[in-house]
């Protein structure tokens, strides 16, 4: 019998945590799986062994694990496989697969046009993007968000950057970039599934460079977030990861 989990990251808060849940027990309404849980990868409960353990309960016998996360990081391409793994150790009978994070998808630059448009972005030449990650070590994440603003930038006609804040290129720097190039207004994009204490430390620290830098005006867009788009996108990863042998 099939089971799909769902692996989330993990907040700090217990309404981050709370909002996966209810965002990814809506998102299981519409698979066609007759098992089917979530979990967290870290910080919150159940675990991804946790869940694991909880569908093979039930009766599962094939366990897919989807990543509930947007960019293929070493989250999703170390850290959940080796959970994974270790479920294999434990569970040598069970037929254990692994989906993809979300990554590169069109569905994805419609939600960031539509972030935008919610501010009013004009097309105005005057105009720039800034999409800001936390930023990843794993080089497959950089490319992947690379890909999407070249993505953004080409279908919108404009200058779109990538910055991050805990690894080079950072946010603040490609600021100063776009102040050089005199950009008058950047539209600020956070590359989240929700917001909370990552995206308070980008709005302090965009708010210290605004007050030396007055000239530019920063618009702070909504993150990705739970969007109902991201529902249609983790079914795919879900029916695509199934198939594997």
């Amino acid at each position: 019998m099939e089971a799909v989990i769902f692996a989330g990251h993990g907040s700090r808060t217990g309404a981050g945590n709370q909002e996966f849940i209810d965002f990814i027990e809506m998102a299981m309404e519409s698979l066609n799986t007759p098992i089917k849980a979530y979990s967290f990868y870290e910080r919150a409960e159940p675990s991804i062994l946790q869940a694991v353990e909880n569908v093979i309960r039930q009766g599962a016998t094939e366990v897919t694990v989807i990543p509930v996360l947007l960019l293929p990081g070493i989250h999703a391409n170390s850290g959940i496989p080796q959970e994974i793994a270790r479920a294999r150790a434990i569970y040598p009978e069970i037929v254990f697969k692994c989906g993809e994070a979300i990554g590169v998808d069109p569905i994805i630059i419609d939600i960031l046009k539509d972030r935008l448009a919610s501010k009013m972005y004009a097309h105005d030449g005057n105009e720039a993007v800034l999409l800001v990650s936390h930023g990843s070590p794993d080089p497959v994440a950089a490319v992947e968000m690379e890909a999407i603003s070249c993505f953004l930038g080409e279908e919108l006609g404009t200058k779109s950057l990538v910055g991050y804040l805990i690894n080079p290129p950072y946010f603040l720097e490609k600021l100063a970039e776009l102040h050089e190039q005199s950009f008058q207004k950047v539209y600020i994009i956070p590359y989240l599934l929700f917001g909370g204490r990552f995206q308070s430390e980008v709005e302090e620290r965009i708010a210290a460079f605004e007050q030396s830098n007055s000239s530019m005006e920063f618009i702070f867009c909504d993150p990705i977030g739970f969007d109902e788009r991201i529902k249609k996108l983790l079914i795919q990863r879900a029916e695509g990861a199934k198939q594997l042998q």
